[in-house]
């Protein structure tokens, strides 16, 4: 699937940044959710991200997470779950996060520190999804 790029509003935002900036632009933008965050992500170790997700579905956001099995054990897991945020397995490679249907985070990195610090990785910020870009990211969720 791609992203439908013919008659974008001009004003639309792309925001592209380094892996070592990623870590800290993901936990805003979750500290900012409103209403919604759903999250499909490969390999998933980094604690802090996960912190920032249980103050979100404290304050009333509803998070939804969806990760490969082999996380089962990792202690950024058991910070999720014991925050009361259910986790779907499946076995996709995305790396993704979907904010208040208004804001998309993409990239290679996946979620370890690895990812945010020794590897060559980016990602990118889409905001003021199309709902063109919606209705293509919701069908992805819904396979997952």
């Amino acid at each position: 699937m791609s992203f439908p790029t013919q008659n974008l509003i001009p004003s639309r935002t792309i925001e592209w940044d380094l892996n070592f900036l990623a870590q800290n632009k993901i936990i805003e933008l979750i500290d900012d959710a409103k209403s919604s965050i759903k999250v499909a992500m490969n390999v998933w170790s980094y604690k802090d991200i996960s912190r920032a997700l249980v103050r979100a579905k404290q304050r009333g956001v509803d998070v939804q997470i969806v990760t490969i099995q082999s996380n089962k054990l990792q202690e950024a897991i058991a910070i999720l779950t014991s925050g009361g945020i259910p986790i779907k397995w499946s076995e996709s490679h995305y790396k993704w996060m979907l904010v208040d249907d208004y804001t998309f985070v993409n990239g290679s990195p996946n979620w370890t520190v690895n990812g945010f610090s020794r590897s060559d990785e980016s990602f990118i910020v889409l905001y003021d999804l199309s709902s063109e870009q919606l209705s293509v990211i919701y069908s992805m969720w819904n396979h997952l």
